[in-house]
């Protein structure tokens, strides 16, 4: 999938189209919360990279205290 990097206060998110059917998309409606895969270490995020199309996966995380027990992230594809 791909998606837009953007910077918020708790961090970074990944903002992504949501395709209803054939023909009907909703634009940048979706997002979340970026899983640090590397990418924010290795590659770096800066505030230049606001805006940035990167390819992610959906990555499903479990947390067995928290209120959402299978939390959702976006995880970054390296090229």
């Amino acid at each position: 999938m791909k998606g837009l990097l953007h910077k918020t206060e708790q961090g970074w998110i990944v903002i992504y189209d949501e395709i209803i059917g054939e023909n009907l998309v909703k634009k940048n409606q979706n997002s979340l919360p970026l899983k640090d895969n590397g990418y924010v270490n290795g590659l770096g995020l800066y505030d230049s990279n606001e805006g940035l199309e990167v390819e992610f996966e959906i990555f499903i995380g479990y947390d067995n205290n928290g209120p959402e027990h299978f939390p959702r992230f976006a995880r970054i594809l390296e090229e």
